[in-house]
């Protein structure tokens, strides 16, 4: 007798994705997925990105390697069939036109994606970013409060499993929730991963020229947005400058804090009031490869940030073995980067002290002790969130 031999389905988790230019929503769902396919030994897994039609090559080359990429107007924001779909989603409540296309692309679970109603026919997995809405409320206007708090409360009602990025943003759960447990609440803390040629960069004295860079710097990769907390930095800058100590900080991302348009001039302001413009520069966006190689030849990264949900700039730095002077965020201590010093956040006398210290112990460049180890222990880590983000789609699916 004949007997057919039936290949298992793979399970094949959908993202929807409308903002391929957010640069750390789409470093997310990179690492998000080439931690699962690492983890994903036995190949039962799928992964598709539904991105805009118009979204270039350029942004979606890496995201081949790990998943399907399929191109589509549901998900180009202000297309016709975006606005119909949104329309009829915010009015009447139907997710009806989504679901039929995602049944067409027979997908089992729905990943970070921000969709959610009652009784949909697919399962879903939602990530909460952060609530920082809710922790720095004075940052947001009552709308934008309002919208997020209104996205969070319909992902919590409804999503098949939450997804917060550390313990501390589970508290954060719980009390935005009034203390209610649940258990589709789940913490993945998440992985970054450097380019692979990092810890082969070399010294590029055309690079630091590009920049007019000093050989002793401190790097600041983070936007110029409030929460990031650069005044506390350039408060720091003017202590040391009373000290006679020659410092420089450079720092690189976004120029531009939606919620408050005026803010960098009031940076920009401040900093001609210290009479800082030597002492600190921003760059703006600048490529990644510049990044990594201001992260590996700074003396340490500084990341004074009021608020994170999992910093992205943390993990950076513990995935090359970087040390870090940072503020001391619950979530900071829980990170926990090697070869770093915390300081009171809203405190510069405190940072210039440990700038200070810094400068006086250290040599610019890497400590190749450190990127060995971090680079083992990356390996490790980048498979536990892996394995941690299948086991939480096999939970929801079985």
């Amino acid at each position: 007798m004949w007997i057919g031999l039936w290949s298992k389905k793979m399970t094949r988790i959908g993202f929807l994705i409308d903002y391929p230019h957010y640069i750390g929503g789409m470093n997310y769902i990179y690492n998000l997925i080439y931690a699962a396919k690492m983890a994903d030994e036995k190949n039962e897994f799928e992964f598709i990105l539904f991105v805009p039609e118009n979204v270039e090559d350029t942004v979606l080359d890496r995201y081949k390697v790990f998943s399907k990429v399929i191109r589509t107007r549901l998900c180009e924001r202000n297309s016709v069939e975006w606005l119909t779909y949104k329309v009829s989603f915010k009015i009447f409540g139907s997710t009806s036109r989504m679901e039929k296309f995602l049944h067409e692309h027979e997908i089992d679970v729905l990943s970070h994606s921000n969709f959610y109603s009652s009784n949909l026919s697919v399962k879903t997995i939602e990530w909460l970013p952060d609530f920082q809405f809710t922790r720095l409320p004075h940052m947001f206007t009552l709308f934008e409060r309002y919208r997020r708090g209104r996205l969070y409360k319909g992902i919590i009602n409804y999503a098949d499993r939450v997804v917060v990025s550390s313990h501390d943003g589970a508290k954060d759960y719980l009390e935005f929730t009034d203390g209610k447990p649940s258990k589709k609440l789940k913490v993945l803390q998440f992985v970054t991963q450097p380019s692979s040629d990092i810890l082969d960069l070399e010294y590029s004295p055309k690079l630091m020229t590009k920049y007019d860079i000093e050989d002793e710097f401190f790097y600041l990769p983070n936007q110029l947005w409030k929460h990031k907390n650069h005044l506390v930095v350039i408060r720091a800058l003017r202590i040391l400058k009373g000290r006679e100590i020659k410092v420089q900080v450079i720092c690189s991302g976004s120029l531009d804090d939606f919620r408050d348009p005026n803010f960098k001039s009031t940076i920009f302001d401040k900093i001609a009031e210290y009479e800082l413009s030597d002492n600190i520069k921003f760059l703006g966006l600048i490529p990644y490869s510049d990044v990594q190689y201001l992260m590996r030849y700074c003396l340490a990264i500084l990341n004074p940030s009021l608020f994170e949900g999992w910093s992205s700039t943390v993990e950076e730095a513990k995935s090359i073995g970087k040390g870090m002077i940072i503020s001391d965020l619950g979530v900071h201590f829980e990170q926990a980067p090697m070869d770093s010093l915390f300081f009171s956040r809203e405190d510069p006398v405190e940072l210039a002290d440990l700038i200070e210290s810094i400068i006086k112990s250290k040599k610019p460049g890497p400590n190749h002790k450190l990127e060995s180890e971090a680079k083992t222990l990356l390996t490790e880590r980048t498979k536990q969130f892996g394995v941690n983000y299948l086991d939480l789609i096999k939970d929801v699916v079985k």
